[in-house]
């Protein structure tokens, strides 16, 4: 009896090549699981020949290189073995998804390309790994940082990504502008209004976070607009009622405009509401400009 046969040739003819793709997916994905895990990957013999050069040259012999899911295992086990070059001529000309553009920002991460590694990493949805480059390099040059910050929350904006996205985008790039101002102070006003701005972005994104009004609250106050601080601290405290720090912004900021008895009436209920989390504060010292802190002082000082 002879075998199968479609379009002309033998089903066993046609199947060959789908082995031998599967096989080297197998392989691949193997050796990546080895290198990245260990012991708990690896599975006799398999892992040892993978994690050779071998299914590099064996999906180039038989053209198995052509096929876009092969050619992205290939590129994470050349990452895995860091090789960023061949990664990069793996993933050249693929269709950009999610994958392929997660791909690409790891490349450019281990080649140094920080910026671009970002913007793909945005591209790919993977927040994660965008934030996580961005804290690495803020933490040794805050400026870089706060570089990338804001290309993420531009490219965030240009994408249409969801509100929160962009509001978390924009609230990471003021606290980059206000480490900035602080590892800067000739510079400091200057940083000062952008991370003001930035902000007031997020708020304008999303209104429903204590930790976006807070900041605008603090940024405001940096500023001298006593005023917007104020507004910011009484939204703060509409969306989480017992904030400890949203009353102690609202006393400073009473204390800031002048008026002693109403930074002495949100200081009492600030202290209540430390109380009943357990918490201490430290109303007239902590984390404000001289000006500030002196009106705090001076309106604070008397109060139980």
């Amino acid at each position: 009896m002879t075998g199968a046969v479609r379009d002309g040739l033998p089903m066993r003819t046609l199947v060959w090549p789908v082995v031998i793709v599967a096989a080297l997916l197998a392989a691949i994905v193997q050796a990546s699981s080895v290198a990245l895990f260990g012991p708990l990957g690896r599975v006799p013999s398999l892992a040892r020949a993978a994690a050779s050069d071998w299914p590099f040259a064996a999906a180039h012999a038989t053209g198995a290189d052509r096929f876009a899911a092969v050619r992205v295992e290939l590129a994470r086990a050349a990452l895995v073995r860091d090789e960023p070059e061949r990664a990069a001529a793996l993933v050249a000309g693929l269709p950009s998804t999610p994958t392929v553009a997660d791909l690409r920002g790891r490349v450019a991460l281990a080649a140094g390309r920080n910026d671009d590694a970002v913007a793909a990493f945005g591209e790919a949805g993977d927040v994660v790994r965008a934030e996580a480059t961005i804290d690495a390099v803020a933490a040794r040059d805050p400026l870089a940082g706060y570089d990338l910050a804001v290309a993420f929350a531009t490219d965030a904006e240009r994408r249409d990504e969801p509100a929160p996205v962009r509001a978390e985008a924009a609230w990471r790039a003021g606290q980059m502008a206000a480490a900035v101002a602080y590892a800067r102070p000739a510079e400091a006003p200057r940083y000062n209004r952008l991370a003001l701005g930035l902000y007031r972005e997020a708020v304008r994104d999303d209104g429903t976070q204590e930790a976006y009004l807070l900041a605008d609250g603090l940024a405001s106050l940096v500023v001298g607009d006593v005023t917007g601080s104020h507004d910011a601290y009484q939204r703060a405290v509409a969306v989480v009622p017992d904030s400890v720090d949203a009353y102690v912004g609202l006393a400073v900021s009473a204390a800031r405009a002048g008026n002693c008895t109403a930074a002495r009436e949100e200081a009492a209920r600030a202290r209540e509401s430390a109380a009943r989390q357990h918490r201490t504060i430290d109303i007239a010292t902590v984390g404000y400009d001289p000006v500030t802190r002196a009106a705090a002082q001076r309106c604070l000082s008397g109060s139980p």
